[in-house]
């Protein structure tokens, strides 16, 4: 059987994922807007890379909340893969900067990830690692 490489798994699980979230949350009137000013002006918008990490781990749950909650127009979030092919938040291809854990996710299965939390300014917090199923 051929190894779909990750990133390319990744785009065909959240790609529609994302789509569904945004149209169920949204709606599509709010899409087109959204990719109206992002596309077609030159209207300034906020895009929040890693979500509004300053006072959350970046990518957790909470910092996208808080980015949303602030009124940013876009949340850039990374989406990486386990090994056995769980889809996870993440933005370092490791574990080691972001998480109490180490290694490389891809090499990694989901429940080793399920055993850390996320740090936030070198330090170890409640969070954990969102995933696909969250």
């Amino acid at each position: 059987m051929k190894k779909i490489p990750s990133a390319l798994l990744a785009k065909r699980i959240f790609g529609p994922f994302l789509f569904l979230f945004l149209f169920v949350q949204f709606g599509q009137a709010q899409i087109d807007d959204i990719k109206g000013s992002f596309l077609l002006s030159n209207d300034l918008m906020v895009i929040a890379h890693r979500a509004a990490n300053q006072d959350f781990p970046e990518n957790s749950i909470p910092a996208i909340e808080e980015a949303i909650r602030l009124g940013v127009d876009i949340v850039e979030l990374d989406i990486r893969v386990t090994a056995d092919g769980v889809v996870v938040l993440m933005h370092d291809q490791t574990l080691d900067r972001t998480t109490t854990g180490t290694g490389d996710i891809e090499t990694l299965d989901y429940s080793y990830l399920q055993t850390l939390y996320l740090t936030h300014k070198g330090q170890p917090t409640r969070e954990r690692i969102p995933h696909g199923t969250n």
